[in-house]
């Protein structure tokens, strides 16, 4: 659906983005992962056309190079990619059928056919009883409802989200997710989300790309990143309980398979004579499966022997700052 090869793009001798390679697959959910500034946002920007590129990048969108585009074939080109926005980017002074109206209206859609099919866009998002409420009366879920609504108006067969949960409450941003989810599953539709958020790649997202300082770091689903190079990911260790004794050490331990989890803690307390303390626990779900992690505390005599342990059965951990 979405290849990119070779891209790069600079601003005032400022590297953006440098050498992004990435192929996405039809009708998967793919979120670009990075901390604000990595340049996620840009390479969105690339993927519908609205930022040019150095000339040995190529963007290749359902069989379609961008970079071969004229402006007429782009305008036609982006009727096929929508778009949904962190600010919704909704017209104040226009209802919520009005919105969602919008893009037909450009395309010179019949009035009557249009106002049938913005309808039913509300009706599928949950809004069909807010149709004649303006954006002032809505709440932000509710204008980021209409504003998905407004998106798939030309039955497009991308959606690009750029932090479209990231301003909303923890409850709104999960039925907006769901919401998307639904339209994946029902439609085949690729979506695309940039976020800094973990828990939105990890409830939502079949793979994710790591970008950091304008460069992909990694490609996978986010069980295989958290099982094989949490590193990749510094928000895992963030907010974590590290509830530290003097000449104690501070491990994050990151399970492919709750099932290991039993054998791990026996192993560790044989190795250490029973001298570890299991700090903290839970157990993530991501959309590919679910991961455990403990957060547990080590003896500084005992540090290295459970290091090597962890390192021989190839079990990925963090030491933690105290």
């Amino acid at each position: 659906m979405i290849s990119i090869r070779s891209l790069s793009k600079s601003y005032s001798g400022t590297t953006i983005l440098d050498n992004i390679n990435l192929d996405i697959i039809p009708g998967e959910i793919h979120g670009l992962l990075g901390a604000s500034g990595a340049g996620k946002s840009t390479l969105l920007r690339c993927i519908n056309g609205l930022e040019q590129f150095s000339p040995s990048g190529r963007v290749r969108v359902d069989n379609i190079e961008l970079q071969n585009l004229s402006s007429a074939s782009l305008r036609a080109f982006r009727k096929n990619t929508g778009m949904i926005f962190q600010d919704f980017a909704l017209l104040e002074r226009k209802t919520a059928l009005e919105n969602v109206m919008l893009p037909m209206t450009c395309w010179q859609k019949k009035t009557k056919e249009l106002r049938l099919r913005a309808m039913g866009l509300l009706q599928s998002v949950g809004m069909e009883d807010k149709a004649d409420h303006r954006p002032a009366q809505l709440s932000g879920g509710q204008k980021q409802r209409v504003a998905i609504a407004r998106a798939l108006a030309l039955k497009p067969k991308v959606l690009l989200c750029d932090e479209a949960t990231s301003a909303l409450d923890p409850a709104t941003a999960k039925s907006i997710l769901d919401l998307l989810k639904k339209i994946n599953q029902e439609s085949g539709i690729t979506i695309v989300m940039v976020t800094h958020q973990m828990d939105v790649v990890k409830y939502i997202c079949d793979r994710i790309s790591v970008i950091e300082r304008g460069r992909l770091i990694r490609t996978d689903t986010i069980k295989n990143i958290l099982t094989s190079q949490p590193a990749l990911l510094p928000s895992l260790a963030e907010n974590l309980p590290i509830d530290l004794q003097q000449e104690e050490i501070g491990l994050a331990i990151t399970l492919a398979d709750i099932a290991q989890s039993t054998d791990l803690l026996l192993s560790l307390s044989t190795i250490t004579q029973n001298k570890i303390r299991v700090v903290f626990t839970r157990s993530d779900r991501c959309k590919t499966g679910t991961v455990a992690q403990y957060v547990i505390a080590v003896n500084q005599p005992d540090y290295t022997s459970v290091v090597r342990y962890l390192n021989q059965n190839k079990i990925q951990f963090q030491k933690l700052a105290a």
